[in-house]
């Protein structure tokens, strides 16, 4: 799909100047875009390889000088990183994801789901488990028992939600994201040499190798709306109350919350 210069700039609050009836077909960066992109100059430090591509339109800064730069149209955001925001959403060509039930996805009877939801192939959703309006819950994923998912989540593929975690709306996993696994929790029937060691920094006394008892995870996981995860977050369940995260934060790749965690609002 394409897009002309004053739809774009329409879409992002921005002022468009010059032939705003070009059409653009994707970003590029300056040096490499085509005729048809939209180059991404948005300081003049970029700005100075616009000349070793083809671009006749770019996104630049509020007074920048696109004539003197051999533009034929322009778009200038008072904030140009933060259009990028809206900009990269509008010409996203997501994932490819056919929407509706794939026929290899298993779900539950007993699972409810709003009758826009996608699911992809060979996922499961299990019994009890809750899905918003406008989800899309991509391949081989896993929803558990009793979980609840709200309005317009986006979950990429191979992402498990475990069983009792309570999310909010507008959340997005990136594949592998795991939310809802056991807490890492040990108890020894004495006191362990790690619980000696921790006390005295050091010293582990008269402390000896005892066997390990697990502590079973009752909690599970809450998550607030707008929160996103990136590729293989794990979040562990509290050991009784739930692990918490608050609206708008978003984890990077990698990032492992512990058990009884609490994470709030707007955090990155």
């Amino acid at each position: 799909m394409t897009y002309t210069i004053q739809q774009i700039a329409d879409a992002l609050g921005a002022k468009a100047v010059g032939d705003t009836t070009l059409r653009i077909a994707k970003l590029a960066e300056p040096a490499t875009a085509h005729a048809d992109d939209l180059a991404l100059a948005m300081s003049p430090k970029y700005a100075q390889t616009l000349s070793d591509g083809a671009a006749l339109a770019a996104m630049l800064w509020p007074d920048a000088d696109w004539q003197g730069m051999g533009l034929k149209a322009a778009i200038l955001p008072d904030r140009p990183r933060f259009a990028m925001s809206g900009l990269t959403r509008m010409m996203d060509p997501g994932q490819g994801f056919e929407t509706g039930i794939h026929p290899s996805a298993i779900i539950d009877p007993a699972a409810q789901l709003a009758d826009d939801v996608t699911v992809g192939p060979l996922t499961i959703v299990a019994a009890g488990a809750q899905i918003g309006a406008g989800s899309i819950i991509g391949p081989q994923c896993y929803i558990g028992t009793g979980a609840s998912i709200g309005k317009n989540a986006y979950l990429r593929d191979h992402v498990s939600i475990g069983a009792r975690v309570n999310i909010g709306d507008n959340f997005i996993a990136q594949p592998g994201a795991r939310l809802g696994g056991d807490g890492f929790s040990f108890v020894t029937p004495e006191p362990s040499t790690v619980e000696e060691t921790r006390k005295t920094l050091g010293n582990r006394g008269d402390t000896k190798a005892q066997q390990w008892a697990r502590i079973h995870t009752l909690g599970s996981v809450t998550v607030g709306d707008d929160v996103e995860c990136g590729m293989n977050v794990t979040v562990d369940s509290g050991t009784i109350r739930d692990t918490m995260i608050g609206d708008g934060t978003k984890l990077d790749n990698l990032v492992h919350l512990g058990h009884n965690v609490v994470v709030g609002k707007n955090c990155l």
